[in-house]
């Protein structure tokens, strides 16, 4: 596969891919056409996948993550900010360094 494909009879061309990549190796240059990887995008793509995570229509598919990779946001699960500071300082690792030297 390339970098990545798109079914264009799902594909919205809402240019939320393009708007997405941090990396901005999408190129849609108006909203009739479909998007596709600049010159170079294989070596440059970072292969974080929010290009297919934010597609609503599972249009399009990257070399590392299909549409059905994606698991959809269960809105029951999301944390507040509170509950999101607890998780965070529960998760918290506390190690414990020797002053040695690492072979």
């Amino acid at each position: 596969m390339s970098l990545f494909q798109i079914d264009p009879d799902k594909c919205l061309r809402d240019g939320l891919c393009q708007a997405v990549c941090p990396i901005k190796i999408i190129n849609q240059p108006d909203d009739r056409s479909i998007p596709e990887p600049v010159s170079g995008a294989d070596v440059l793509c970072i292969d974080c996948g929010h290009c297919v995570a934010v597609c609503p229509s599972g249009a399009i598919s990257h070399r590392s993550m299909t549409p059905e990779q994606c698991l959809p946001v269960d809105k029951e699960r999301i944390l507040d900010a509170d509950h999101a500071e607890h998780f965070l300082r529960y998760r918290r690792s506390i190690r414990v360094y020797r002053n040695e030297a690492v072979d």
